[in-house]
């Protein structure tokens, strides 16, 4: 049976400690858990376009590839995270230093993940194909195209304080090229046409990172209400597997847990000591 241990809480969090642009000028920080929250909200909206004539079975088998995918990418980011994106994509592209490089992060990752059985099996079987050059499924394309938007949503935000960088040119072009491979996902032209439902909804997703949860109370690690969502997603899905809850509940619990706070787009993050200030103000937020 899957174990939770504090030290897989410890590695979850830690995505709050890392920045990511940190060779960049930046208008605000930037956490690596922000962006994974981003890219699995998208990842969860391209998956319901690419499912629409899936059984139910089949819709359901995608989502936990999906989720778990996004879960496996992130532990091994949270220990990559110092190597620059060209120098990591250089390494991909020699088998087998990227087979080294994997080797050595699932060194790193499994005293933390092997209790949870399964999941670290399927983790390490993810990572070791990818190695191989086994990257083409429906599950991990639409992951890639989550992650490079979620991704270039950021570029947009720190390129105007770069205007004396030589690489601006160079990497706004590479998300180009590489987001134009994949539009023959579904959703992905509405995903980067600027005004459309799902354009709109992706872009208000991103925002969250700027509210920063309990701002009246220091909290180590500071985390956005983006970042919670994620970590409320995944631990609803690691004690799903705790509890062996069968797919569709623990994709359930992902998914609400990844969207449980998406409200706060136009609330703001209103703290329980304020809600139950006046007995009226719970029901009048709703």
């Amino acid at each position: 049976m899957p174990t939770i241990r504090k030290n897989l809480l410890q590695l979850l969090f830690s995505g709050a400690y890392l920045l990511r642009w940190n060779d960049k000028l930046r208008p605000v920080e930037l956490q690596e858990i922000d962006k994974q929250a981003h890219k699995m909200l998208l990842a969860c909206a391209l998956w319901h376009e690419n499912s629409r004539e899936l059984c139910a079975t089949e819709r359901i088998a995608l989502a936990r590839d999906i989720i778990e995918g996004g879960l496996f990418d992130y532990f091994y980011r949270c220990i990559i995270t110092d190597i620059k994106p060209p120098v990591f994509y250089k390494i991909k592209e020699n088998r087998e230093h990227y087979r080294q490089l994997t080797e050595y992060v699932l060194g790193r990752l499994e005293p933390v993940l092997a209790p949870l059985g399964p999941f670290w099996e399927r983790m390490r079987t993810w990572h070791l194909e990818a190695a191989r050059g086994r990257e083409d499924g429906l599950d991990r394309r639409i992951l890639t195209a989550a992650h490079l938007y979620a991704s270039q949503w950021e570029f947009q935000i720190i390129r105007p304080c770069n205007a004396f960088d030589d690489e601006m040119d160079s990497i706004a072009q590479s998300f180009v090229d590489r987001l134009n491979r994949l539009r023959d996902l579904r959703g992905m032209d509405s995903l980067l046409i600027p005004g459309t439902a799902l354009g709109r909804f992706a872009n208000l997703c991103g925002q969250l990172r700027f509210q920063i949860r309990w701002t009246q109370a220091p909290r180590i690690p500071a985390t956005s209400v983006l970042g919670h969502m994620f970590i409320v997603a995944s631990l609803g899905y690691f004690f799903s597997l705790a509890v062996d809850a069968c797919p569709a509940r623990s994709v359930n619990n992902f998914f609400c847990g990844l969207f449980h706070d998406l409200p706060e787009l136009l609330t703001r993050d209103i703290i329980s000591p304020v809600k139950q200030s006046i007995s009226s103000l719970p029901q009048l937020i709703k």
